[in-house]
């Protein structure tokens, strides 16, 4: 950790070069087991590593230099050489250090990586290695691991924050293959509180991966349905979806809400989005931006309405003049933890016909017309119960038709992103089977 007199050091190098500058030092401490059936391999490592980068502005340009390590002493040697090029770069009246005066800092860790050892995961790795598998299932690879993040930002302005987390995480892939099938399903869990493994656990994802390789085919005729998406899918469009806030984007008219003008009904009117810096107990609090502005609970959408652009410091300057330093409107810089604000329902798959878990080809959704037509996967519904698991279904629309035809929103919001999206059901989805 960066100690106070360390601190002061570095404040007074800006001092003695009188330029506007700032230096971001990240620290990365973990602990992994790993496994590999392709090489039979179990393996266990613990890292550490430190990477600094500094950014100056001299004469309306700027430069920057970065180093896989920190040290104070040589600290002003890379300053030094930061100010030797920093001539060949481009002179605009807009390249300024970010005008961040704050001072914020926040202990988010709920266990330390010391109190985890390595006993503790090998007994993970066990359990799954002892589990009795359907003779046709494998697990292929393994990671238990646990991770260390520090955030250090300190400025020419004397602004300093500095921000700690930890997370745990799990992945493990399982494998169905005969002569003519192959399938895959994967069983991922992040969180703040340290992770254990059961049968119980294991035992859903291998009834998944059995559903899944023997499809049932012929079962419905193209047309409207009402449909349910999953949290997982959910959680993708609205990431999709955030892109287009991008002040610099709606501006050039590449943005979905220029496309269908700011006035118009672009959300559905039943639930609200609000970004959010610190959710109890969430892998992906964020006290500061990757331009290390401060963030603050910000509504994105209000009912139907959209209500804050994303700007970048440039943009905003540009946009916001002189006094943008005044304006906390203007100076949202990005989004943090997503959450919906929404009447919620538990009556879960209530009138729809397929619940969809899975799509294929994500990135070919027509980003100048945000139309998509994806293979799906899922399950058939039947009095609200999950039947016959289906493959190479389409869902033909656009970004826009989704949010704007919810019928129901559930109850089960996802912790594994940082868009907590519950799954939603909606209306007149277009199927071509």
């Amino acid at each position: 950790m960066i100690n106070k007199e360390k601190i002061e050091k570095i404040q007074e190098l800006f001092k003695k070069y009188n330029i506007d500058w700032f230096v971001n030092i990240i620290t990365n401490k973990t602990k992994k087991l790993e496994y590999w059936r392709f090489l039979d391999e179990m393996w266990v490592s613990e890292n550490v590593l430190t990477t600094t980068s500094m950014t100056i502005f001299k004469d309306n340009r700027k430069s920057k230099i970065a180093t896989d390590w920190f040290n104070l002493e040589k600290l002003e040697e890379l300053l030094k050489k930061s100010l030797k090029f920093i001539d060949y770069s481009e002179q605009d009246e807009n390249n300024r250090m970010p005008y961040i005066t704050d001072s914020v800092q926040k202990d988010f860790r709920n266990i330390e990586l010391n109190k985890l050892d390595f006993e503790y995961f090998k007994l993970q790795f066990n359990i799954l290695k002892n589990y009795k598998f359907n003779e046709q299932i494998r697990f292929e690879d393994f990671s238990f691991g646990t991770n260390e993040v520090e955030h250090y930002y300190i400025n020419s302005l004397w602004s300093v924050k500095c921000q700690q987390d930890n997370s745990n995480n799990m992945m493990c892939s399982l494998v169905w293959q005969n002569w003519e099938i192959q399938d895959e399903e994967y069983l991922y869990r992040i969180s703040k509180e340290p992770l254990s493994l059961d049968n119980e656990i294991i035992l859903e994802y291998e009834k998944t991966l059995l559903d899944k390789i023997n499809p049932k085919k012929n079962l419905i005729a193209s047309g409207e349905y009402t449909v349910t998406l999953d949290k997982d899918v959910v959680s993708d469009f609205i990431s999709l979806l955030l892109w287009n806030f991008n002040a610099e984007a709606i501006k050039e008219n590449i943005s979905l809400l220029s496309k269908y003008k700011l006035w118009e009904k672009i959300f559905s009117d039943k639930m609200t989005l609000i970004s959010t810096p610190k959710l109890e107990n969430s892998i992906w609090n964020s006290l500061f931006d990757g331009e290390w502005v401060t963030l603050k609970e910000n509504i994105l959408i209000k009912t139907w309405e959209f209500n804050s652009k994303f700007y970048n410091y440039k943009n905003a300057l540009i946009e916001g003049g002189d006094n943008l330093e005044n304006n906390d409107k203007l100076w949202l810089s990005s989004a943090c933890d997503i959450i919906i604000d929404a009447e919620k329902t538990d009556n879960f798959l209530e009138k729809s016909k397929f619940l969809f878990t899975n799509l294929m080809a994500f990135h070919t959704v027509d980003s100048n017309t945000w139309k998509f037509a994806l293979n799906w996967e899922g399950y058939l519904i039947e009095n609200w119960q999950k039947t016959a698991y289906f493959k190479n279904i389409s869902l033909a629309w656009n970004i826009k038709d989704i949010f704007t035809n919810i019928e129901a929103i559930w109850s089960d919001d996802d912790n594994f992103s940082n868009i907590h999206a519950p799954s939603i059901t909606i209306n007149n989805a277009q199927i071509i089977a």
